[in-house]
């Protein structure tokens, strides 16, 4: 959290679209469970080596930002790899 007041809204944004927003209200912390997004988030995996890796699919950056009641953030980014789709 970027300062010590209460957390206002985590945002999940998985190749540069917004997949899930959670608000908070009085809340010094903020959990997402797996289970709370249902079968997850869907993307397009694509065909073995199309995101550069032979064994795997696409990569997606992904990011994780949380803000506060002051409106300071904080974030939490990285890249992630879906299995490949063999028809």
């Amino acid at each position: 959290m970027a300062s010590d007041t209460y957390v206002r809204v985590m945002t999940v944004t998985i190749g540069s679209r917004i997949r899930a927003v959670y608000r908070g209200f009085f809340q010094n912390s903020m959990y997402a469970y797996y289970d709370m997004q249902g079968p997850g988030f869907k993307v397009a995996c694509g065909a073995p080596n199309s995101g550069g890796v032979p064994t795997l699919g696409k990569s997606y950056s992904y990011s994780i930002e949380f803000r506060d009641a002051d409106n300071a953030w904080a974030s939490n980014n990285g890249t992630l790899r879906c299995p490949p789709y063999i028809p």
